[in-house]
């Protein structure tokens, strides 16, 4: 009976162990990915503000242009 209860103890640490083991990669995975994820929006969005500042830029040349033309 006492072997039984010892034996019990010790799996249900391996069990933890393992469980912990897991646990932690698996959270360390999805932290990847959303780290990721965060990092191509970054960049998406940085990349639609430089376009919308070029396009500022060239709508101010193309104005003062009509301005002298006229």
């Amino acid at each position: 009976m006492i072997s039984n209860i010892i034996m019990l103890d010790i799996e249900s640490s391996w069990i933890g162990f393992w469980g912990s083991y897991f646990g932690s990669i698996i959270s360390g995975l999805i932290t990847l990915y959303v780290l990721f994820v965060t990092v191509q929006q970054t960049r998406y969005i940085q990349y639609e503000n430089k376009m919308a500042d070029q396009n500022r830029g060239i709508t101010a040349v193309i104005i003062n242009c009509n301005k002298r033309i006229r």
